[in-house]
């Protein structure tokens, strides 16, 4: 399926990483000692994991509902979840 969402190889290869679980985050990095720290890198408070940098991080949570609003605004009615 990631192949067949776009021809951007970029995007193809995110995708492919995503499903797969193979995004390496602040949390893999420090573990592996190529970072100093295991925090998210955009709010600084809590360990950088895939859930966390696409879902629990507050800031990522800004970006979601104001999608929602957007959608919500033109009529369109969507529940966004894990």
């Amino acid at each position: 399926m990631p192949y067949n969402a776009s021809i951007d190889t970029t995007i193809q290869s995110f995708q492919y990483k995503l499903i797969n679980i193979i995004i390496h985050t602040n949390k893999f990095l420090h573990k592996c000692k190529l970072v100093s720290s295991s925090l998210c890198d955009l709010c600084s408070y809590n360990e950088e994991t895939i859930t966390h940098i696409f879902w629990e991080c507050p800031i990522i949570q800004d970006i979601w509902n104001n999608l929602k609003s957007f959608f919500q605004h033109n009529g369109i009615t969507i529940e966004l979840n894990v």
